[in-house]
């Protein structure tokens, strides 16, 4: 009984960290911002500098992530880690800095929430970007 135990907990901590390693590894591409919206619906008021600045993410399966608003650069470098539905970016030393809500991500596709004023991630100010795969851009 004893063994069977230790078993069953070294087996979901096997299939805890291969859940996180596999969702890690899903984000292993560079993304551009093709649109910039709240989450309402609502387009960006033309004097939000947001609308007209070029968004790219960079993620890499060791964890790295970086921001840039250069198409040849990857931009600042941060950490990511992902948590169900929550995309958090980290500094270098592991402080969580940002924390973005995943509506949809897939290999061409990413659309991410970013927080409003009040700090939700679900109010209808809240940002939403609409990413595309760099290389289909």
């Amino acid at each position: 009984m004893k063994y069977r135990l230790i078993f069953v907990k070294v087996l979901i901590a096997f299939l805890l960290f291969s859940i996180n390693l596999f969702a890690q590894n899903k984000l292993n591409s560079s993304y551009v911002a093709a649109k910039i919206n709240y989450l309402s619906g609502e387009d960006l008021p033309d004097d939000n500098i947001l609308k007209y600045t070029y968004v790219k993410y960079t993620f890499t399966p060791t964890g790295e992530f970086g921001s840039s608003s250069a198409y040849n650069d990857k931009g600042l470098e941060y950490l990511y880690q992902v948590s169900g539905n929550r995309l958090m970016i980290k500094t270098l030393e592991g402080s969580v800095i940002n924390t973005l809500r995943i509506m949809e991500w897939d290999n061409n596709k990413m659309v991410l929430v970013s927080a409003s004023a009040t700090g939700a991630l679900d109010d209808a100010m809240s940002l939403q970007y609409t990413f595309y795969n760099e290389k289909l851009v």
